[in-house]
């Protein structure tokens, strides 16, 4: 069962970053999209197989399944970040401002969850 819990939280954390596609969809760069589909997929059908023969059965046909989506992700996010880049889009002192205000909201609910 914790197998199976392990891979649906793989399958769904990789999920996230659909907006990757979607940036890549509106600035055209659908062949980025193609490239990291037949990537990933060959990808799945090599380690599938892989780790079928293994003998890790269901197991290994699902991390195939999952690979799909990690390499999906991690090439569609390289592209992105090499399009938009990594710059901080806020200040130390907005953020502290941000935290400072938030504190009657956040504050209990942090209690209660240590609680």
């Amino acid at each position: 069962m914790s197998d199976m819990l392990f891979l649906a939280g793989v399958i769904l954390f990789f999920q996230a970053f659909v907006p990757f596609q979607s940036l890549l969809i509106s600035l055209l760069k659908t062949d980025v999209i193609f490239y990291a589909n037949a990537i990933g997929n060959a990808l799945k059908f090599v380690v599938g197989v892989t780790l079928v023969t293994l003998g890790l059965g269901w197991f290994g046909a699902s991390l195939g399944y999952a690979v799909v989506g990690i390499a999906f992700s991690i090439l569609t996010a390289i592209c992105c970040l090499r399009i938009v880049g990594l710059r901080p889009l806020w200040r130390r002192s907005a953020l502290s401002d941000i935290l400072r205000a938030g504190f009657a909201s956040w504050l209990p609910d942090v209690i209660v969850v240590v609680g």
